[in-house]
């Protein structure tokens, strides 16, 4: 009883907080130092080579002499993120590293390793009509390589890849696809819309308070009588505007060298429409919109690897 008086029911709860604290600390530190497989295999980009080469003074040619007039290059990376070494003895032999194209996919002769990592010893070979098989000697945490795929026609072909790396617990399918963004990147997104919403709504409140109780002099000649929330809401509010004068006045300066009819590079590039609503559909649906850059469908919405 003696003891229990002694102790307050604060000292009680901040030895149990002090004690959730530490365990949580040690948990984390724990799993940041547990050694873990973590191969991964993602694409990096999808990339113009050449398009429509029939309207150019010259033709292009695959390896077997035929004509081709679309020609796009696929990235895949493969990378070991985690904190153990990878051999190849690690993988399965019986499910074993590939990397797979949608059979619609015509590749234009063997894919090449042109950056990264010159010593993991990584090579691929090809297995059946548009599959292909990943080799390696040993991969050390945080070493990759990068390995290009020519694609004739198609660039939004779909890519997957599949195997089994003993000691992982790893979805090749899931990092491989493109279609899809992180929960980081959506929020990012998610914030510079709500940044977008809010920004014109806090320049009108903020205005309409300003003029009701005070003045435009007394902002400038007696800022300190200003409330701290008046100025962020004006702050705030003065965001977008400020970036949307700055980017017309550039568009318009450029065209003011150019005779008027003449069309400058911004005449070809998305809206800013079509800009904001791919980045509404990245932040309410997780997919990758983007805006095509191809002269085939420039300026469309689509989603990669779909």
């Amino acid at each position: 009883m003696e003891l229990l008086k002694l102790i307050s029911i604060k000292d009680i709860i901040l030895l149990a907080s002090g004690g959730a604290i530490g365990y949580l600390a040690n948990f984390i530190v724990a799993k940041q130092t547990e050694k873990k497989r973590g191969l991964t295999i993602e694409t990096t980009g999808r990339r113009i080579i050449v398009e429509s080469a029939s309207s150019c003074p010259f033709t292009i040619s695959d390896l077997d002499g035929h004509k081709i007039d679309n020609v796009y290059l696929i990235n895949v990376r493969i990378w070991n993120k985690g904190k153990q070494h990878i051999e190849k003895k690690d993988i399965s032999r019986e499910h074993p590293l590939e990397i797979n194209f949608s059979d619609d996919t015509q590749i234009l002769g063997d894919p090449i390793i042109f950056r990264g990592s010159d010593k993991i010893g990584l090579n691929t070979h090809k297995k059946d009509e548009n599959k292909y098989g990943i080799d390696f000697e040993c991969i050390n945490p945080g070493e990759w390589s990068e390995m290009g795929f020519f694609i004739k026609e198609n660039p939004n072909i779909k890519v997957s890849a599949s195997g089994r790396v003993y000691g992982q617990n790893n979805d090749f399918n899931i990092s491989i696809d493109d279609s899809r963004v992180s929960w980081s990147e959506r929020l990012i997104v998610g914030w510079l819309l709500l940044i977008l919403v809010l920004s014109p709504a806090s320049l009108i409140y903020g205005a309409w308070w300003l003029f009701n109780e005070y003045s435009f002099a007394t902002l400038v000649n007696n800022p300190e009588s200003i409330p701290d929330n008046l100025k962020r809401l004006l702050g705030l509010g003065l965001i977008v505007p400020l970036l949307a004068f700055l980017g017309y006045s550039h568009v318009w300066l450029k065209r003011r060298g150019n005779p008027k009819s003449y069309p400058i590079d911004e005449d070809y590039s998305p809206s800013e429409t079509k800009n904001i609503g791919a980045l509404w559909g990245i932040a309410l649906s997780g997919k990758n919109y983007r805006i095509s850059g191809s002269s085939r469908n420039k300026g469309d919405i689509y989603v990669p690897n779909e």
